[in-house]
């Protein structure tokens, strides 16, 4: 399957229906890679997203993300050591790990998954801290998927990734590279 597979609306509307499962999942289960920058961030936008996140890690995907550098502590530490806990976790053990298994560590262990998915390249987080007399904070919700045949998607809008967006009112734009219309 490729992105030419999905149908995908030309936006979403949370009040409307859930962002995660109408788009973020879908796209992410055929992704290769992902770049997004967000204003705001927080693990639980993963572990709700644990299905699409488990599938794009599970072959090989590789995601990029820039945000900004309001963290919750718990996240702080979960972006910034990747060695601790997991170092007794073998590299061969991970590469082995079923998507049913990294599907629940998602949900139940979300902080421990993300350091691991960082720690073997699958995730790569940065902050962003504006330049050029910006005296504010970075607030882009843009994004693009790329999946194993060069298609690509984007989307911009006022969505974050956090637990909570699902319970704002956010409005997501869909952009398919392939159709000349978008």
């Amino acid at each position: 399957m490729s992105f030419l597979d999905l149908s995908l609306p030309l936006s979403i509307k949370s009040t409307k229906v859930n962002p995660i499962g109408a788009f973020f999942n879908p796209v992410l289960r055929e992704a290769v890679t992902y770049d997004v920058a967000v204003g705001f961030f927080t693990s639980g936008w993963i572990r709700d997203a644990a299905e699409g996140i488990a599938r794009f890690a599970a072959k090989g995907g590789k995601a990029r993300w820039i945000v900004s550098p309001v963290l919750s502590p718990e996240d702080y530490a979960a972006l910034s050591d990747t060695s601790g806990a997991l170092k007794e976790r073998a590299v061969d053990k991970v590469i082995k790990r079923s998507f049913e298994e990294l599907y629940e560590g998602l949900q139940q262990d979300t902080r421990a998954m993300i350091a691991w998915l960082i720690r073997d390249e699958v995730l790569q987080f940065r902050v962003g801290v504006p330049k050029n007399n910006l005296k504010g904070m970075l607030h882009a919700k843009i994004g693009v998927f790329t999946d194993e045949l060069g298609n690509k998607i984007g989307f911009s809008g006022s969505y974050n990734l956090t637990a909570h967006a699902a319970t704002n009112w956010e409005k997501i734009e869909i952009y398919c590279a392939w159709k000349s219309d978008e």
